[in-house]
């Protein structure tokens, strides 16, 4: 188990087993860390990939945009019901009526790869406009054997993405990723507002039940599921802890996660 001691990341979590509500689709949700040609910072990644004998299939393989803001939608929409995709005989269906349509981010290309012990993916080329320009780009994630553990439920590796259009010579961006496929849920159960001021202070946080100096994730995916929580916008209250003004959780775990790279 791992423990991170810290008065401002003090939440209550019950981690319990779940599993995927469609079998066939896994999703992955991480970062990439951008260091060349400069240090760019970090990005947010996130995959729905189907896996079929240890290869990623196209039409139903793609970037999940909700959890990131640097990739286009690429036609066509699919179709969505209860936030699933409907596939028929492993192909997506299609629409272009806005009800229950999705945008979804670039596919990934045919010969795409996922086991137990390798990891390689390349997107599709999809345009998008940089600096008013429109461009070509491409991702691709690399994993050495290494890189692949948790039997495929964890990856790290090379990014690169290349952008064509912008220069006259094609531009090269590299740097390294991490993704979870997460295989526990982690639900923050009473946790709330209780007061009406719109923020958490200590009080209504041991109100629900937790150590307030302590928060605790068996893996990196539990920290990632309470990332993308709509709990985590929630700010924390100043003078709560050692915070002194006013903080989202998001934040604090942004914080958090920064100190732990120096």
């Amino acid at each position: 188990m791992k423990r991170v001691r810290s008065l401002w990341l003090a939440v209550f979590l019950l981690i319990c087993l779940t599993t995927f509500v469609h079998a066939e689709l896994l999703n992955y949700y991480g970062t990439a860390t951008i260091t060349s040609p400069a240090n760019l910072g970090v990005i947010d990644l996130a995959f729905t990939l189907d896996v079929n004998s240890g290869s990623i299939q196209h039409d139903t393989s793609y970037i999940l945009l909700d959890k990131t803001l640097l990739f286009p939608v690429v036609l066509p929409k699919l179709l969505f019901v209860n936030n699933i995709p409907v596939i028929s005989n492993g192909v997506p269906t299609t629409c272009t009526i806005e009800a229950n349509c999705v945008g979804v981010g670039p596919r990934v290309k045919s010969g795409s790869n996922l086991s137990s012990t390798a990891f390689s993916l390349t997107t599709d080329d999809f345009i998008s406009t940089v600096s008013g320009r429109t461009v070509t780009r491409k991702v691709a994630l690399v994993s050495a054997p290494t890189g692949v553990s948790s039997n495929g439920a964890s990856l790290t590796g090379t990014y690169t993405e290349t952008i064509t259009g912008l220069t006259p010579q094609p531009v090269v961006v590299t740097g390294t990723f991490f993704l979870v496929r997460p295989t526990v849920q982690t639900i923050v159960v009473g946790l709330k507002d209780q007061n009406g001021d719109g923020c958490i202070d200590l009080n209504e946080i041991r109100a629900a039940g937790s150590n307030s100096e302590i928060i605790e994730f068996s893996d990196m995916s539990q920290a990632l599921h309470l990332y993308y929580n709509p709990l985590a916008n929630l700010k924390i209250c100043p003078n709560t802890g050692d915070l002194t003004g006013e903080q989202t959780i998001k934040d604090a775990l942004n914080e958090f996660y920064a100190t732990q790279k120096k």
